[in-house]
């Protein structure tokens, strides 16, 4: 959100160049540019945690799908949560978007649309020509899709020293 310039003295490897860029810029990319898994602080600094989840997911939209995925009868009143929660700033547009769109998409083509597209997404993701910028989406669509079928994402914890 700067047009100032920042000294970088980090290391030189590719790894800590996309790291450091990922850090400042709030991004999330691997030094493929596709997605990765997101790290989070959930401590301080004299006790640092770190949440790693999926890229697009989050645990209070994960629990609103799976809801809304398992349970057809309070599928209206789950979708309007999630929409409330969307309305705030915790979460991306473009995440909040692939929560609503497939709760549409599971409301006009059953259950089995989770699960078939998941399958969809997967093969395209394999083949090698699928160009970065769209695969990007597609893992994000991807991972948004395990978390209706999952629910809230099993969070893993990790100790860092800073």
């Amino acid at each position: 959100g700067s047009s100032e310039p920042q000294d970088y003295n980090g290391g030189r490897s590719l790894d800590d160049f996309v790291n450091w860029i990922n850090e400042k810029a709030g991004t999330r990319r691997n030094t493929d540019v596709i997605f990765f898994f997101v790290i989070e602080l959930v401590g301080n600094k004299h006790n640092p945690f770190f949440n790693k989840k999926k890229a697009g997911r989050y645990p209070k939209l994960d629990t609103l799908a799976h809801q809304f995925y398992t349970n057809s009868q309070s599928r209206d009143i789950v979708k309007k949560e999630i929409a409330t929660l969307c309305q705030g700033n915790e979460f991306s547009k473009e995440d909040c978007d692939n929560y609503l769109k497939t709760a549409e998409k599971i409301v006009e083509k059953g259950n089995q649309y989770v699960t078939d597209e998941k399958n969809r997404l997967e093969r395209i993701l394999s083949s090698s020509g699928v160009r970065p910028d769209k695969k990007n989406g597609m893992i994000l669509r991807k991972n948004v899709l395990d978390g209706f079928l999952e629910g809230a994402e099993l969070i893993e914890e990790a100790k860092q020293d800073l």
